[in-house]
């Protein structure tokens, strides 16, 4: 389960689907719906699916799938064969392979790999059908505190019927898919919560999302996506031989400092920052041409890096800038 950290963040968006969607969000809903499935555990639909793979590959969030036997089917009624082949416990993202019925062929949706500007129209497509979106931010970021690991996300801002959205899908409108919702905001003091800025936690959202304030005629509510980039990294991890995810990583372990930058408080032994010249103590302030404020600044730079990629970054060390070169690795339990 993931944790905010409340100063960083991704793209946040407002779903308006109680106010009905436009002509041309249906046609793209039309368009994009024989790519998507609907997950179940007995008559209960948890969440949606969307196809990425015309071998019959799908992908989904944890938070859609609930029993040990999870079912699907197509919006029109068809039965839908799946099971669990691989997950990616960073982002709780699952692929699934599905048997599609007879005569139909899911078509796989293109995949953005960049973060929608503010202001970007989205598409959202619950159990329940179509919503509209629009992205409004992009600075939150949510932590695994048991492994202290970072993951960029979007956050969501919608109005809808009280449905389950984990799993819910995002996409821009030109058909690409940008989110896929994985957890809502659970107001500390649903009452109590009148404004956007309300303070909250999250949870799974298998359940339908906790109202926090109101937009328009319908009550509001915020979910959290991994962000589009993270999401097309999953995605291409799935989608080769071993269905392995690699996210990035160079086996350092950090906190914050009193003055800017993040401090390294131990090098894993034959890490790639051990082989770039990481010491213990170093106080890092600049990674990949971005200047670093504090630790969660600084992975949150390291994960919008590939696996591979060579970077420099500038660390003061008794004092004295030292820039190092160092090779990004694979992030390691």
């Amino acid at each position: 389960m993931w944790s905010l950290a409340v100063n960083w963040g991704i793209a946040a968006a407002v779903l308006v689907s109680g106010q009905g969607v436009t002509e041309r969000e249906q046609s793209l809903f039309d368009q994009l719906r024989p790519s998507v499935i609907l997950l179940s555990s007995g008559v209960k639909v948890t969440g949606t699916a969307a196809c990425i793979d015309p071998r019959g590959y799908f992908v989904t969030h944890r938070s859609a799938l609930e029993g040990l036997m999870p079912t699907a089917r197509t919006f029109d009624g068809a039965i839908v064969p799946i099971r669990i082949q691989a997950s990616d416990e960073l982002t709780e993202l699952v692929l699934l392979t599905a048997t599609m019925p007879i005569g139909r062929i899911a078509r796989a949706v293109p995949v953005l790999d960049d973060t929608p500007d503010e202001g970007t129209k989205l598409l959202a497509i619950f159990a329940g059908g179509p919503g509209r979106a629009e992205v409004s931010s992009d600075n939150k970021t949510g932590i695994l505190s048991r492994q202290r690991r970072v993951v960029t996300l979007t956050e969501l801002r919608f109005e809808l019927p009280q449905q389950a959205v984990g799993g819910g899908l995002v996409f821009t409108l030109q058909g690409q898919l940008a989110g896929i919702i994985g957890a809502t905001l659970q107001a500390q003091v649903q009452d109590a919560a009148k404004s956007l800025g309300a303070t909250g936690a999250f949870r799974g959202s298998s359940s339908p999302p906790t109202v926090i304030s109101q937009y328009g005629p319908s009550a509001l509510a915020v979910g959290y996506s991994v962000s589009s980039r993270t999401l097309a990294r999953v995605i291409e991890g799935f989608l080769s031989p071993d269905h392995i995810v690699r996210h990035p990583g160079i086996g350092v372990f950090c906190r914050d400092a009193e003055e800017p930058g993040a401090l390294v408080q131990s090098v894993v032994k034959g890490s790639p920052a051990e082989k770039a010249g990481l010491q213990a103590n170093d106080l890092i302030v600049e990674f990949a041409g971005k200047p670093i404020l504090n630790q969660i600044e600084f992975f949150k730079a390291l994960s919008e890096r590939k696996v591979g990629e060579t970077v420099r970054l500038t660390v003061k060390r008794e004092e004295q800038p030292v820039t190092l070169s160092l090779t990004i690795g694979e992030l390691t339990d």
